[in-house]
């Protein structure tokens, strides 16, 4: 039996793309005192958890603290923060302006950006990439199985 190696590459790389959906692990910076990040990590993030999130702006923590400017990595959840806007979306970035988190009571006027591939919220990174990989092979997989009829 003879298997195409278009067919075989394109299992492989879909195989890995379940295996990062599943298992999602984002970039973590969760220290607002420090401007811009200077310390990320890796973060399992463990069940329940969909999206990996990037807040760049201000915000007003639930001890009325201010933090100015700053950029706040970790894991989070499509469902809590639309709590704090509706208009928040995954693989998209979205701006606020006074947003509440009902949970927390924390205000966000910024930029919140979600993606939900493995590491994503890296800077620089972006989950397109991953999905242009996947659009790319599976029209490799249509050309090579149209050719060979």
């Amino acid at each position: 039996m003879y298997t195409h190696p278009v067919i075989v590459l394109y299992i492989s790389v879909f195989s890995v793309f379940l295996e990062q959906v599943s298992c999602l692990k984002c970039k973590e910076c969760d220290s607002p005192d420090q401007p811009q990040c200077p310390v990320v990590k890796d973060r399992d993030c463990g069940p329940g958890f969909d999206a990996c999130v990037t807040f760049t702006g201000n915000f007003v923590d639930q001890s009325g603290k201010s933090f100015a400017g700053n950029t706040v990595r970790s894991c989070g959840t499509l469902q809590k923060l639309q709590l704090i806007s509706k208009d928040i979306g995954k693989d998209r970035c979205t701006n606020v302006n006074n947003a509440k988190d009902p949970e927390t009571g924390s205000t966000f006027s910024g930029r919140f950006c979600l993606c939900s591939s493995e590491l994503c919220n890296a800077t620089g990174s972006s989950s397109m990439v991953m999905y242009s990989m996947f659009t790319v092979l599976t029209c490799l997989l249509l050309a090579g199985l149209i050719s060979t009829h």
